[in-house]
């Protein structure tokens, strides 16, 4: 049996079922700390300052890559830690015997920088990426769960949590919009900085409350830079947790699950009128057949064995 080593920002994604398997161990990207340090952190990547690295664990991942068959990188880091995480376990494993693969699951185009050795077969969540950048595409994925009982959410009709990366103007007159006709709603804008000193941010929000919040709500808002193709968080949380999604990614049309029922897709001339009226309307859970594609088990096999592009969209 092949044994694995995922490393990366893992906390949403990987299920139990394979986090606790005999043949797959999971290292996080960030080394067990308290919530001072975690921001502290942030802080050191925004100001681009060589503590950063104290914070992660390059050294344990380097160390444990060499008892593995197969090593998988996420991309969930700056450039530099990236490189550092790559080399280091390079130097540590026999590149002969161990496969070495690194998925982004963010658009490439935000790690312009990270050079990526011969030794590393690079996959992305992104279709047009795979194209533009020549990687393979596996798609994403998801695991439902229910989370411990430790957080309280608040009911809303459109719930939203996210960072900035300049949508959040664009967000704000959206939920200035919805509240106006009437659509409670609960958006969190998360910013480790300017969390610590403005009402209107979140420094942390764990994912166990995320997932609460999801559950007590009607639809999850997915707002999207205009270069990437791929699936967001947002829809995998509301295909396995059955809610809808409002979003501005109209490529979703292109999808095999999307349905007008499911899935709002905004433009220039929608008005809160038809947002109320797309939340009235039904929705019936996503078929076990599109539940599967996106699960982590099928993710898994498409990283390591599949040679085939993942076909999930119309125009493939």
């Amino acid at each position: 049996m092949m044994k694995i080593l995922i490393i990366g920002n893992i906390y949403f994604g990987l299920p139990d079922v394979l986090r606790n398997s005999d043949s797959v161990k999971v290292i996080p990207f960030i080394k067990k700390t308290n919530l001072f340090k975690r921001l502290f952190k942030g802080l050191c990547i925004r100001l681009k300052l060589k503590q950063q690295l104290n914070y992660y664990t390059i050294d344990e991942c380097a160390c444990a890559a060499k008892d593995f068959d197969a090593v998988i990188l996420f991309d969930g880091a700056p450039d530099a830690v990236l490189s550092h995480y790559m080399s280091s376990i390079e130097q540590n494993v026999d590149l002969t015997s161990t496969k070495l693969f690194l998925y982004f699951w963010n658009s490439r185009q935000t790690l312009k920088n990270l050079t990526i050795s011969e030794h590393w077969n690079p996959a992305t969540f992104d279709k047009l990426d795979a194209v533009r950048f020549s990687l393979k595409y596996v798609g994403g994925f998801y695991n439902a769960a229910d989370p411990p009982l430790i957080h309280e959410a608040d009911d809303a009709e459109v719930f939203f949590v996210g960072r900035d990366k300049g949508r959040f103007k664009y967000i704000r007159s959206l939920e200035q919009q919805m509240n106006d006709n009437g659509i409670s709603t609960k958006f969190v804008y998360v910013d480790p900085v300017r969390g610590l000193f403005f009402k209107k941010n979140s420094p942390y929000i764990p994912y166990s409350l995320i997932v609460r919040h999801i559950k007590r709500c009607k639809a999850i808002l997915d707002i999207t830079n205009d270069y990437q193709y791929g699936l967001s968080l947002r829809f995998y949380e509301g295909l396995f947790y059955n809610r809808k999604i409002i979003t501005n990614h109209s490529r979703i049309k292109e999808y095999k699950f999307y349905d007008s029922n499911r899935i709002f897709v905004l433009t220039e001339d929608t008005t809160p009128s038809q947002i109320a009226n797309f939340l009235k309307s039904e929705i019936t859970q996503a078929s076990e057949e599109i539940l599967e594609a996106y699960s982590c088990e099928a993710w898994l096999d498409r990283m390591l064995l599949s040679d085939h592009t993942f076909n999930d969209t119309i125009r493939s």
